[in-house]
């Protein structure tokens, strides 16, 4: 049984808890710039399975897979989650797991519920990769196609990204109940804007919030995202 290991939590003697769920290839650390300045909610940032300090994994995980031992954890340390801070692939993970969590209120900072519209460049690449990977020169082809992200990583995480990818979402929105911000950077080109608007329409209680900035927006715009979870919260208890 998978264990996570490595996470921290902050405890402002508050009676509410707020759970940090970092994107994909980050840690917790990316969440510090909200969580150590939130001072009215308890916060527990967790580095996601198979990342940073926690365990490697044996083999390929599915994304409902990765979701459940986030929710073990947090049963057997028997933390009671009031609100969901999620970035990225933490934001896809937030709305997942709101499902079991039942939080006030969830906070999805350019969440992946949806991926981006692909034309077609993008299906030539994909036809000229499974052309090519028959062929012995593939293998120094390969090295320079995708993205560094996915280039670095093991054949078994390479595999959990791409089942983390296609992994369908809109079942899940449709099943939400919680009250949702989605907070997106104008200029972020891996999550753009129109994701946010195309989960907005999906989702029954939801609000945008536009924020300058690229994919990671919300760390040059931290006090004024605290500002937001803080008001939410003494709103809320």
């Amino acid at each position: 049984m998978y264990n996570i290991t490595s996470f921290e939590y902050i405890d402002n003697h508050k009676h509410n808890t707020t759970l940090f769920l970092h994107g994909w290839g980050c840690n917790k650390t990316y969440m510090y710039p909200l969580a150590h300045n939130i001072k009215n909610s308890n916060c527990l940032l967790i580095d996601l399975p198979g990342f940073k300090d926690n365990n490697l994994f044996d083999k390929p995980k599915s994304f409902e897979e990765i979701a459940f031992i986030i929710l073990e954890f947090v049963n057997k340390n028997n933390y009671k989650i009031n609100y969901i801070v999620g970035h990225s692939f933490g934001g896809k993970l937030a709305l997942f797991l709101s499902l079991y969590l039942k939080p006030k209120h969830l906070f999805l900072l350019s969440a992946s519920t949806f991926n981006k519209r692909r034309y077609l460049n993008y299906y030539l690449k994909v036809w000229f990769y499974k052309i090519i990977k028959h062929f012995k020169i593939f293998q120094q082809i390969s090295i320079k196609l995708g993205s560094k992200d996915y280039k670095e990583l093991t054949p078994i995480m390479k595999k959990t990204m791409s089942n983390v990818i296609n992994y369908k979402m809109k079942k899940t929105l449709k099943q939400l109940s919680a009250p949702t911000t989605l907070i997106y950077g104008k200029n972020d080109k891996i999550t753009p804007l129109y994701i946010a608007r195309k989960t907005r329409k999906i989702l029954k209680d939801c609000n945008i919030i536009e924020i300058n900035g690229d994919h990671f927006a919300y760390i040059n715009n931290c006090f004024y995202i605290v500002k937001i979870i803080e008001s939410v919260v003494l709103y809320n208890g």
